[in-house]
């Protein structure tokens, strides 16, 4: 079997191992950024995706035999300690910009995340899809004359190729994407320091609107934080000053962001180059088509603040590896991927177009509420 992976990210890296395993297939993955240029900024961990982990990262990969189990058993080896526990009991504030009492109080969930820095994460799925064989392209021209071409030439052609997915649109006709902007913007920057657990809070300036950070550590030293800001925010966030070439939030931009959080992130700064974004939510009606399928961010993109996007992505890779067992056809396995990814998105999907609508409603509820109703509403 002849596999093409269009993406190294964790999604194709994660689906190069597995078909290499399972099949021992001829697997190339494309990449068109140049090695190690991964973003650097954290991301959050399911517990079944670090139970997929533990196999992705063992050469050969064997497919699961078991429920997933407590972090701590996950199977990671040497690896285990660039993966940060997440504190269960997160704290989330709420106060308002021109003073006042900053209100604070504790929720405990129910699932236990573990924080990693991306790129590292990148490079351990990096060097396990290396030891198994696949060959991967770093800086490789992804037009769509290529993956008409590579399709053509491959018997699976798999677009993990994120948000922006080439792959999808060649083949938009066939997956029938569709997209909504948020209105708000956000920006990923670090977080000085390690925090414990999740924080979230919001804080209204007034008469412009509302800014959010969650922040959560993705290693012993390090954190990272995705700020979000209402609609009314933006004309001050693109004043003078508050940008720099190519859109990047200047020191002056990252000056205000950090005064309106001085008194909230315990003297903690936020940094980083980064630019303000406007989430674009997508996903597909279907997960896959004749020889080719789509996974993580090509087939959905989940809103940061659901915490499942690198999960479901890991997910996804060993669900389609699965279905191509027990001596099914090449085109009855993605039929059942079809399916079964298409389900098992469904949740997630509704979940992120709730959060991404949201800042622009909560804005007005905070004015209404005040902080200290505005956060018994996040906290019950």
């Amino acid at each position: 079997m002849k596999v093409t992976i269009v993406g190294a990210g964790s999604a194709g890296l994660s689906a190069g191992i597995i078909f290499r395993g399972l099949f021992d297939a001829d697997v190339t993955v494309l990449e068109r950024a140049n090695e190690g240029e991964a973003p650097g900024l954290g991301v959050a961990l399911l517990p079944f995706a670090l139970d997929e982990l533990g196999r992705l990262l063992k050469n050969p990969y064997r497919p699961p035999q078991r429920a997933p189990g407590p972090i701590s058993s996950a199977g990671l080896g040497p690896h285990a300690d660039t993966f940060f526990a997440i504190d269960r009991v997160m704290r989330v504030f709420a106060g308002q910009s021109n003073g006042g009492e900053v209100i604070e109080r504790t929720r405990t969930q129910g699932i236990q995340y573990a924080g990693v820095k991306r790129a590292a994460l990148v490079d351990m799925l990096t060097g396990a899809a290396r030891s198994a064989g696949v060959k991967i392209e770093y800086g490789a021209d992804i037009s769509e004359a290529r993956v008409h071409g590579e399709r053509e030439g491959s018997d699976l052609l798999i677009g993990a190729d994120g948000a922006g997915s080439v792959v999808r649109s060649t083949f938009a006709a066939q997956f029938h994407p569709v997209a909504e902007d948020a209105k708000s913007r956000f920006a990923w920057l670090d977080l000085e320091g390690r925090i414990e657990q999740f924080t979230f809070g919001y804080m209204y300036v007034a008469g412009r609107g509302l800014i959010r950070v969650s922040a959560y550590p993705h290693s012993k030293t390090e954190s990272s934080a995705i700020v979000t800001h209402s609609m009314g925010l933006t004309k001050f966030f693109d004043g003078e000053g508050m940008t720099e070439g190519e859109g990047f939030i200047s020191d002056q931009g990252l000056r205000a962001i950090n005064e309106v959080f001085s008194a909230c992130l315990g003297g903690r700064k936020l940094g980083g180059r980064s630019r303000w974004r406007r989430f674009r939510a997508t996903h597909c009606q279907r997960a896959a088509f004749d020889n080719v399928a789509l996974l993580g961010d090509a087939h959905a993109t989940l809103f940061y603040e659901t915490g499942w996007g690198t999960s479901a992505a890991i997910q996804e890779a060993s669900v389609l590896g699965q279905t191509m067992l027990k001596g099914r056809s090449l085109q009855e396995g993605l039929e059942i991927f079809d399916r079964k990814s298409t389900e098992i998105a469904q949740g997630a999907i509704a979940a992120t177009l709730k959060a991404m609508r949201q800042i622009d409603g909560q804005a007005a509820k905070f004015y209404q509420l005040g902080p200290e109703k505005f956060l018994a509403l996040k906290t019950a």
